[in-house]
């Protein structure tokens, strides 16, 4: 767990998944398998209104291709998280649209952009 006062909230234990490399040959991606298994991270919490609340606009998730709403994220240091991860919080599968560093108060942590489908 973090040593920082910023695990006071990210105390989330979360695990990540990631597909395999492309085989060279096929030029298929393998099947997606536990990439990083401990990770604490801050509870996921909405970044944008529900798809379901507007009606003029409809977000469409690049990697799922339906409906969704964007989540936000947190976790300390600079782990190994990219965009098309999967973030696994309480057995829930976020697919990771965006990750950037964060700077707070001179530590490094990154910002996770999550999608969580639509469930209208």
């Amino acid at each position: 767990m973090p040593g920082s006062g910023f695990a006071r909230i990210a105390n989330i234990l979360a695990s990540t998944k990631r597909m395999s490399t492309v085989n060279g040959t096929s030029g298929l991606a393998g099947t997606s398998g536990t990439y990083l298994a401990s990770l604490y991270v801050t509870l996921p919490v909405p970044l944008s209104t529900p798809v379901s609340a507007r009606n003029d606009v409809t977000m469409v998730s690049p990697i799922l291709e339906n409906p969704f709403e964007l989540l936000q994220s947190f976790a300390e240091g600079n782990p190994d998280v990219r965009k098309g991860d999967i973030l696994i919080v309480n057995g829930i599968e976020h697919p990771i649209a965006f990750v950037e560093d964060w700077s707070f108060q001179g530590d490094m942590r990154i910002r996770m952009m999550l999608e969580r489908p639509d469930s209208r």
